[in-house]
């Protein structure tokens, strides 16, 4: 399993708010009375709950009430907060397909780069080769992962083509 120290503070933080989470709804549940407790459950997914899912989109991602008040301050929350999900969720996708095994540790999609370098590598390379000119390897975009690997040049196939064209 690829373990680094950089993770530690990342998976303490993620399993205390889960347990909490979990402990302060069981507790919170268990104190509910029965008739509210039966309530809660038959209005789970009725309207307010979609409307409830809907609020809690709009403020925690969008910062829509900071943005009224403040739209630089509210600006700056909306592309931290909806930045860092959107990393979460991406970052989950291509951990899945591209890991080494479907079910990775959460951190694992946060970190999928560090843990995987040379992913995505290739495709740079053959993307950025005509950046090499007639001086490779001088083009600030260059990833050392592109000196391990045969990525195109500027004569590939030449001569082939050439003698396929004269043949």
């Amino acid at each position: 399993m690829n373990s680094e120290l950089f993770v530690i503070p990342f998976n303490l933080g993620l399993y205390f708010i889960l347990i909490y989470s979990v402990v302060r709804s069981t507790i919170w549940f268990r104190n509910l009375s029965r008739s509210d407790k039966l309530r809660l459950q038959r209005g789970f997914f009725g309207i307010p709950f979609m409307q409830s899912i809907r609020e809690i989109f709009m403020e925690s991602l969008l910062h829509r009430k900071i943005f009224r008040k403040n739209p630089v301050l509210g600006y700056m929350h909306m592309s931290l907060a909806f930045g860092w999900f959107l990393l979460i969720v991406f970052g989950t996708i291509e951990a899945d397909f591209f890991g080494e095994k479907h079910l990775n540790p959460p951190s694992h999609a946060i970190f999928f780069r560090w843990f995987n370098p040379e992913h995505g590598a290739r495709r740079t390379c053959e993307a950025l080769w005509f950046l090499d000119g007639p001086y490779p390897g001088i083009h600030p975009f260059r990833s050392p992962a592109c000196d391990t690997q045969k990525i195109h040049t500027w004569d590939d196939g030449y001569e082939e083509n050439n003698q396929a064209q004269v043949d």
